[in-house]
């Protein structure tokens, strides 16, 4: 019996590239060993305060991106909001260049197992 999942992967107007594991605890509403689905985009596509995978040649990171101040960078933000005991946040933003960037994923869908 083929995979939906694998059989949307060949329709082109499929609302995802490909699948990952999820790692990290950053994105609250991902957890840790979820699978994300995820729809190759441009700069050009990209609606703040919407979920991203960023890749870069230093990082992969999954955020919520956000505008920023500073021209040819965007906010990667995270929604995990516990703190170090000094009350600086564990995951903080981070301003990202976007030259930088050598692969932008939009977030599409989630799967996580239940016991």
């Amino acid at each position: 019996m083929p995979s939906l999942w694998a059989d949307s992967l060949k329709n082109t107007n499929s609302t995802m590239d490909k699948l990952i594991v999820n790692y990290d605890d950053a994105m609250t509403e991902y957890p840790t060993g979820c699978v994300l689905s995820v729809k190759s985009t441009t700069m050009d596509a990209v609606i703040p305060g919407e979920d991203y995978l960023i890749v870069t040649k230093e990082y992969e990171a999954i955020r919520r991106i956000q505008t920023s101040d500073n021209d040819g960078y965007f906010m990667a933000y995270s929604t995990n909001t516990k703190k170090h005991p000094d009350g600086r946040l564990i995951h903080e933003p981070f301003p990202v260049p976007w030259a930088a960037v050598v692969g932008l994923y939009k977030i599409t869908g989630l799967a996580v197992r239940s016991v």
